[in-house]
C-alpha cells in the first residue's frame, strides 16, 4: 500500500481524487485516471457501460468524486479484557473517516497480520 511510498508520490496520491465507477462519469480521453479506472474493472471482468442500471430508472451508480487515499483521523484504540470471552483481550477502536469511506475496510487493514507490509497495528502513517 501507500506506506512505501516516498514523500512526493504520498502527498500526490493524497491530494488525488477519482471518481466513482458509473456509467454517468465523463472522463477525458487524455485523463491518466481514465487508464486506471478502466483496467481495475478489466480485471473484475467490467467495463463502465455495463455499470448502468437498465429497465429501473430509479437505480444507479452515484456521480462523484473520493480520495484515493482515505486517511482516518482521531484514530484511538485500546485494549481491554474481553468480558464475552474470558480469557480473551478485545481491541476498541475510535476514528473518523472522510464522507463514502468504509469503515470495514480500515479495521481489516488494522487487524492484518503485522508481518504483512499492507497493514498491522504496527505500522506507520
Amino acid at each position: 500500500m501507500y506506506r512505501g511510498l516516498e514523500e512526493a508520490a504520498f502527498q500526490e496520491m493524497a491530494a488525488l481524487t477519482l471518481p466513482l465507477p458509473s456509467a454517468r462519469a465523463k472522463l477525458e480521453e487524455k485523463d491518466p485516471r481514465r487508464a486506471l479506472i478502466q483496467t481495475v474493472l478489466a480485471a473484475e471482468g467490467l467495463e463502465m457501460s455495463q455499470l448502468k442500471v437498465k429497465g429501473i430508472r430509479e437505480l444507479f451508480f452515484s456521480r462523484g468524486e473520493r480520495s484515493a487515499l482515505c486517511l482516518p483521523g482521531g484514530l484511538h484504540y485500546a485494549w481491554d479484557e474481553d468480558e464475552r470471552h474470558p480469557g480473551k483481550r478485545k481491541l476498541k477502536l475510535a476514528f473518523e473517516l472522510p464522507r463514502g469511506s468504509y469503515a470495514t475496510l480500515l479495521v481489516k487493514r488494522i487487524a492484518a497480520d503485522p508481518a504483512d507490509a499492507a497493514g498491522g497495528l504496527s505500522g506507520k502513517r
